[in-house]
């Protein structure tokens, strides 16, 4: 793999030497003699070193106010967006300026429909499914056996139906702070794309967001038992065209409706929080990079940003088709993931409902650990549904590589499509827990 680097400032003016002679040069009013004649040969030759500039590593804390200052800047980052790209290039520039680090962009194939923005299609199964449940039944049982479980699976993440999703380019970060000996490597990872937001999603429907989700998609099964009912026993009587015909539209116009609009498709509404995650993520990175003697011994450790965890963790799954197996980047690898940073309550999920992967049990243990040794409280979730879905950490399990994910959350009854004020403090914790995580691979 070719990666460039880019020589700081200091490295430059390090290269540059001078040379002059000591000499004697009479002067016009004075008179030559040979006190004032210097013999040539006897000239000595004196090397002039410049003052080595030395530039300190910068302190959590001053990472820490970078990452806010960087957070600041509002804007649309959806993946295979331009602002995607002019993101990634200006996070590039950033991760270049880390002395003795290689950085490049991949760039990748990505569905932008995959994940949640699939609902919409969803919902359009569900409605022409509606229609000929009161034409032809048969049909609408046919199209919700086959078609409909394809959406869902779309929604979820699922690569299986991909195909007929059309694909654009997205770009991940890679940056590489080599060893002199590599036995293993410890990827820093996160996601710097941001997530199509929800017109639900407001102070007031935060709490019903999820339940008002669930009970739509719970919809799909209902309108499936109504036509097998239907097609059983018809539209006889009037308590059977009451049941059969009023109930299914009570129940299927509002759940269609609710998936048709539940992913915005207007910046306003675009998630703007990832930044935040990011700006912890290579902070730790640039932490290891300026101060090699602290790194655990023979341990590469490198940056990576994907883009595209809502869409099926694409990002993460283009990173290791690239490189696991086919290169020797990645040695004996765990990973790191920082996925958000929206307050002060640290979650670690132990499982990933749409890729139904768990975290790894040995990166999970050392993310505990760290935590604990900065005296953190954490919660650790299992397989519950409040554990979420989309988590990097899925992408690596799946491939048998150990890997754990770091949430910061914040107030659930805030507007999740707006910016949250974080404390530098939580910034500070987040920073220090992940340097604290990498320490645990001594």
């Amino acid at each position: 793999m070719k990666l460039f680097n880019r020589e700081s400032r200091a490295e430059k003016l390090a290269k540059k030497g001078s040379f002059f002679f000591k000499r004697a040069e009479p002067q016009d009013d004075a008179p030559v003699d040979e006190e004032t004649v210097v013999d040539i040969e006897a000239v000595e030759e004196v090397e002039v070193v410049p003052e080595e500039i030395i530039i300190p590593p910068r302190t959590v804390t001053e990472l820490a106010e970078t990452v806010l200052q960087l957070s600041m800047k509002k804007g649309a980052y959806p993946p295979a967006s331009d602002g995607e790209k002019e993101f990634a290039r200006n996070l590039r520039d950033q991760a270049a300026e880390i002395k003795d680090v290689k950085v490049r962009l991949e760039p990748y194939y990505i569905r932008p429909l995959l994940g949640r923005r699939s609902l919409i299609l969803l919902a359009g199964v569900l409605l022409l499914s509606l229609i000929f449940y009161f034409g032809y039944t048969p049909v609408a049982l046919a199209i919700l056996l086959l078609a409909a479980p394809l959406s869902l699976l779309l929604s979820l993440g699922r690569k299986e139906a991909a195909f007929l999703l059309p694909k654009r380019i997205a770009y991940n970060l890679v940056a590489v702070s080599e060893a002199e000996q590599t036995d293993k490597t410890v990827i820093i990872t996160s996601s710097y794309d941001n997530a199509y937001g929800s017109p639900y999603r407001s102070a007031r429907l935060a709490k019903l967001e999820k339940p008002f989700l669930v009970a739509a998609v719970a919809s799909l099964p209902a309108l499936i038992l109504f036509s097998i009912v239907k097609i059983a026993v018809g539209f006889e009587t009037v308590p059977e065209l009451v049941t059969l015909s009023l109930l299914p539209l009570l129940i299927m116009l509002p759940s269609i409706f609710y998936l048709a609009t539940y992913t915005s498709w207007d910046k306003r509404h675009i998630v703007e929080n990832n930044q935040k995650a990011t700006g912890a993520a290579l902070a730790a990175f640039e932490y290891f990079a300026a101060r090699p003697e602290e790194r655990p011994e023979n341990t590469r450790i490198i940056f990576a940003a994907f883009s595209g965890r809502q869409n099926g963790n694409s990002g993460a799954f283009a990173f290791l088709k690239q490189h696991w197996g086919r290169d020797d980047l990645l040695v004996n690898p765990a990973v790191i993931d920082i996925e958000t940073i929206e307050g002060g309550k640290f979650v670690l999920p132990g499982y990933d409902n749409s890729g139904f992967q768990p975290s790894g049990t040995d990166a999970t243990a050392k993310l505990k650990a760290a935590l604990e040794e900065e005296k953190i409280e954490y919660t650790a979730l299992g397989k519950e549904l409040a554990a979420g879905a989309e988590h990097a950490f899925a992408a690596f399990s799946k491939n048998r590589i150990e890997a754990a994910t770091l949430i910061l959350k914040g107030d659930t009854d805030a507007p999740s499509n707006e910016i949250e004020t974080v404390e530098i403090e939580t910034v500070e914790a987040a920073i220090n827990t992940l340097i604290a995580a990498v320490k645990q691979y001594k």
